[in-house]
C-alpha cells in the first residue's frame, strides 16, 4: 500500500517526519526547588529537580513559570537561627545588572534578626547543585585530609 499525497495519512506522516526535523531552542536548564518543601533540595538535588529555563517546573511542589530569557542559575541559601533554607532556580536578564556578566559568582547579605544569605549564581546547565559552603566544606575536609596524611607519612 503506497501513500497517496491526498490521504490523511500520508498528511500525518509528512507532518510527523517534518517535526522531526526540528530541534528544540536550547536554553538554561536549572534545578528549580525550595527546600522548605522539598527536603532534597537542602544539598546535591536529585535529577528530578533539574529543568528546562524556558519551560519552567511544572510538576511537583514548587511549580515555577518559565523563565525564556534565563541567563544564570541561582542558589540561595539561608539561614534563620538553625534552620538552612536552599532555594535553586532560574534567573532572566532583570537578574544580571547592565554591565555585569553572568559570571559565576556568590555575595553574602546579613538581615535583621540574625538572617544571613548567601547568594550564588553560574551561567552553565545544572551549576546550581551545590551551594558555596557545601563546596567549601568538602574543600576543607580535602585539605584537612591531605594535611593529616602528609604528617603522618613525613612523621
Amino acid at each position: 500500500m503506497l501513500l497517496q499525497p491526498n490521504s490523511v495519512l500520508f498528511t500525518v506522516c509528512s507532518l510527523v517526519a517534518a517535526a522531526s526535523l526540528l530541534t528544540p531552542a536550547s536554553g538554561l536548564s536549572c534545578y528549580i526547588c525550595d527546600s522548605l518543601t522539598e527536603p532534597d533540595c537542602l544539598q546535591n538535588p536529585p535529577d528530578d529537580l533539574k529543568a528546562d529555563c524556558a519551560v519552567g517546573r511544572q510538576l511537583g511542589k514548587n511549580r515555577r513559570p518559565p523563565v525564556p530569557d534565563a541567563q544564570v542559575c541561582w542558589t540561595q541559601q539561608q539561614e534563620v537561627g538553625d534552620t538552612n533554607v536552599v532555594v535553586r532556580h532560574c534567573g532572566g536578564k532583570a537578574s544580571v545588572e547592565e554591565g555585569d556578566s553572568a559570571e559565576d559568582s556568590c555575595y553574602d547579605r546579613v538581615g535583621s534578626k540574625g538572617v544571613r544569605a548567601t547568594y550564588c549564581r553560574c551561567s552553565k546547565d545544572f551549576c546550581n547543585a551545590a551551594s558555596r559552603s557545601v563546596e567549601a566544606s568538602m574543600l576543607t575536609a580535602l585539605l584537612t585530609a591531605l594535611l593529616v596524611s602528609g604528617r603522618l607519612l613525613f612523621n
